[in-house]
């Protein structure tokens, strides 16, 4: 196997295992005193329980099937689609690009990013840097990262996996919208008016 080829391989369960230490290091940066993954009964409960259980189903497929693609290729060759080299590298580009945003993203956020879905103490509306043009700048660079491990694969165990949780990703947009209007009231439908949920928002001129 040429080094391309061993990049390619490997690229995406390494891309895909950093997202979360990157998350783990700015959350443990923001509240020392708890863990970066600690789950409230109510944080479930906004989450919707059977949705949180296909979600974390996903994340463990997800990351079992990467898994099996760099050090058991044949166990999931059945899968495999044909691609050009010149696509496989555009998703590497990307994934490299989604990790770059993710650190900046979280490092926008700082203490107001959870795992899950909760109000912090002395929580405050971030609207500056990529949330001034984007409410989920955080879902954007995700979405695109599981786009990256999609194209590098080839694989379509892998690409219905990542589309499950893009799938859930959005639905779990509109719970996040519900509860930051709850506590935040008219400045946040204002913000909203102004802003794109993904993508900057286009102005007709």
């Amino acid at each position: 196997m040429n080094i391309g080829r061993l990049i390619l391989r490997n690229a995406p369960i390494v891309i895909f295992a950093i997202a979360p230490l990157i998350q783990t290091y700015f959350g443990r940066r923001a509240r020392p005193k708890r863990a970066a993954y600690a789950l409230s009964r109510d944080a479930v409960r906004r989450e919707g329980g059977f949705l949180f259980v296909i979600h974390i189903l996903a994340i463990a497929g997800l990351s079992g099937f990467l898994w099996l693609y760099a050090a058991r290729p044949e166990l999931v060759a059945w899968g495999d689609m044909p691609l050009a080299n010149s696509w496989r590298w555009l998703g590497f580009g990307l994934g490299v690009l989604s990790l770059a945003g993710l650190f900046e993203v979280h490092r926008q956020l700082g203490r107001q990013w959870s795992a899950f879905l909760e109000i912090q103490e002395n929580h405050q509306l971030i609207t500056t840097g990529f949330y001034s043009r984007v409410r989920h700048p955080m879902y954007t660079v995700l979405i695109t990262l599981h786009l990256a491990v999609s194209l590098m694969t080839a694989n379509t165990g892998v690409i219905a996996l990542s589309a499950l949780r893009v799938l859930l990703f959005l639905l779990r947009i509109r719970r996040e919208e519900a509860m930051l209007t709850a506590q935040f009231g008219e400045e946040y439908r204002q913000y909203v008016r102004r802003t794109g949920r993904l993508w900057p928002r286009i102005e007709a001129r």
